[in-house]
């Protein structure tokens, strides 16, 4: 008889749906932040500086908006960078330039700031787009892989395995 290793192909794909998942759930907290945002305390605030800026990524061109803005929690005086939580990736020209002629310096502002860090503030709050669609994918996906290693668990410990049987 050739020995060989039982189910070498599910053990790799366990292997790699295990880091899928663990790279999900490291995601999750910035998903919680972001959606947890739209409930935060409100500001008063004004935009201090908006351009378009060159970047690049792997030889590729792209641009990013640079919105900056000040505020006030209490009589604390406070400055911030963050537009959102998903909108910090460099994209085509078009894409940016709405974002960045929607907020002119000097337009009045309502800035969302974490009660825990006041320091820490977005102008659009919540899950918004594709990043809303990869909050769900994720749940979906970690609640998948548990069922079926779960599943996958119960199913196998009946059955031997080849150094129980003396297959080496």
């Amino acid at each position: 008889m050739i020995a060989t290793r039982p189910y070498p192909f599910k053990r790799v794909l366990l292997a790699i749906l295990g880091a899928l998942t663990l790279l999900s759930c490291c995601a999750m907290p910035h998903h919680f932040k972001a959606k947890e945002s739209a409930l935060w305390p409100q500001a008063k605030g004004v935009i201090t500086t908006s351009r378009l800026e060159v970047g690049s990524f792997k030889r590729m061109k792209g641009y990013y908006g640079v919105i900056e803005y000040d505020y006030c929690v209490g009589r604390t005086g406070l400055h911030g960078t963050r537009l959102s939580f998903n909108r910090v990736h460099l994209a085509v020209q078009d894409a940016w330039q709405g974002v960045v002629d929607s907020y002119p310096v000097g337009k009045q502002v309502t800035v969302y700031y974490d009660p825990k860090n006041p320091g820490f503030a977005v102008l659009e709050p919540g899950l918004h787009g594709e990043m809303h669609d990869t909050f769900v994918l994720a749940i979906i996906y970690i609640v998948f892989f548990c069922c079926r290693f779960s599943v996958g668990s119960f199913f196998d410990l009946g059955r031997p395995s080849a150094t129980t049987v003396g297959i080496v």
